[in-house]
């Protein structure tokens, strides 16, 4: 009884690692792309493939998509972004006339919602 109460307690310990590292992760995320793209660096390309990025990181994105007049290609492939986060990020490219390229691949939304963007 006493190992089973210790697994539960590691578990629980590595969760709460997992989780905070994470969040650190996707703020720091959100952090360097709020600089890169408001401040105009002239970057015109920037991949965040794989970089936790979830609707609260969209909604970062949706703030400074919408002022940003340089950058043209954006990969958000493979994050934890659902629907909402595609409503914010769509939201903000009726801003935007400058990003000519949006990946999107194995995001967490679903195909229906990304058909009526494309429509």
């Amino acid at each position: 009884m006493m190992g089973l109460h210790f697994l539960q307690n590691v578990f629980l310990t590595i969760h709460f690692y997992i989780t905070f590292i994470s969040k650190i992760i996707s703020l720091k995320i959100q952090v360097s792309t709020r600089f890169l793209i408001y401040y105009e660096t002239g970057i015109i390309s920037i991949d965040l493939e794989n970089s936790f990025i979830n609707d609260e990181g969209i909604k970062v994105l949706h703030e400074v998509l919408s002022e940003n007049s340089t950058l043209q290609r954006l990969g958000l492939n493979r994050n934890p972004m659902g629907n909402e986060g595609l409503k914010f990020l769509t939201d903000s490219l009726c801003d935007n006339s400058t990003l000519l390229q949006l990946e999107l691949s194995e995001n967490e939304f679903g195909n229906e919602r990304l058909m009526e963007i494309a429509l």
